[in-house]
């Protein structure tokens, strides 16, 4: 990924420790599962860094509402220098410029945005 987040912002938004692949490999470079909670359900993201994958899966009660596989992930961001987005956004963008940034929330409830455009 061209940008990818430090540690500690990871887990500041999910607000849990990710399982990892491989614990001598640094983030970035890893294989990360983060299992998180919110007030609507449970979130579980796992990211293969190396092969710009995120796959996305959002439960409410132990049923499956959302299942998202993202390939040709561009960057990754929680908040934005620039303020342009919340801190407790998690920003997802794409190699491809017609498929729009996701962008998902934990707080105070989980949400999921995102769209397409063909236009270029």
């Amino acid at each position: 990924m061209h940008q990818f987040p430090e540690d500690y912002e990871l887990v500041g938004f999910f607000e849990v420790e990710p399982q990892v692949l491989d614990a001598d490999v640094p983030w970035a470079y890893n294989e990360l599962t983060f299992n998180a909670s919110s007030s609507n359900g449970s979130l579980t993201t796992k990211m293969v860094t190396g092969s710009e994958l995120i796959n996305i899966c959002w439960y409410q009660d132990g049923n499956e509402v959302l299942h998202i596989d993202l390939k040709g992930v561009l960057s990754l961001v929680v908040g934005s220098p620039t303020n342009e987005y919340e801190i407790n956004t998690l920003v997802i963008s794409f190699r491809d410029k017609s498929v729009s940034k996701l962008f998902v929330k934990l707080r105070p409830y989980i949400s999921v945005r995102w769209g397409y455009s063909d236009q270029q």
